[in-house]
């Protein structure tokens, strides 16, 4: 008889990241091959090919060490969100509640109103590259370039990522966000 047991499969929504995809990253970051990468971390390159393609598993000890040998560090972090919310949960989203006043505030003296996160910020699903995406609404006529760029410069020095803003009909025109996701600030 078969075991029919059944087995949790993690929700597509939730990122994962095997010991295969953070060397491949650590790697690329760095520019360096796999003999590279196993001199620097004092293994062989055929450990590391093991275990980027998955002949292998490195214990989590392992993996940290690995990755520390090519100057950088994993960073774990998983935690609830605030009220079982997804939205704005990583810690740039974080970072943008915890500075909301000061966002709004810098932004209308501009003339921009209703800011909102969009893209993966606001879903909870940032990653390492993500940048904070801000859309907002300019009252009564399109911001000028000038705006943009001072609007931006008043708080995008307090985040350690791109900022991106923009306003509804220049997200639309230029497809650059995704705008079902909008979590206002």
């Amino acid at each position: 008889m078969t075991d029919q047991r059944s087995v949790r499969q993690p929700a597509d929504d939730i990122p994962s990241f095997t010991a295969r995809e953070i060397l491949r990253q650590v790697r690329q970051i760095k520019g360096i091959s796999q003999a590279e990468f196993g001199e620097l971390a004092g293994v062989g390159q055929a450990t590391i090919a093991a275990y980027e393609s998955r002949r292998r598993q490195p214990t989590v000890p392992t993996l940290e060490r690995l990755v520390r040998a090519a100057g950088l560090d994993i960073a774990w972090d998983i935690r609830a969100a605030r009220d079982g919310d997804p939205r704005l949960a990583g810690p740039i989203g974080l970072r943008a509640r915890e500075l909301r006043d000061q966002i709004v505030e810098g932004l209308a003296v501009y003339g921009f109103t209703r800011p909102r996160v969009v893209g993966a910020v606001a879903t909870g699903h940032e990653r390492w590259n993500s940048g904070l995406q801000l859309l907002a609404d300019h009252d009564p006529d399109p911001p000028t370039f000038v705006e943009f760029c001072r609007a931006l410069a008043t708080f995008s020095l307090q985040f350690d990522c791109p900022v991106t803003l923009a306003t509804p009909a220049t997200a639309h025109d230029r497809g650059i966000f995704d705008l079902d996701d909008e979590v206002p600030l």
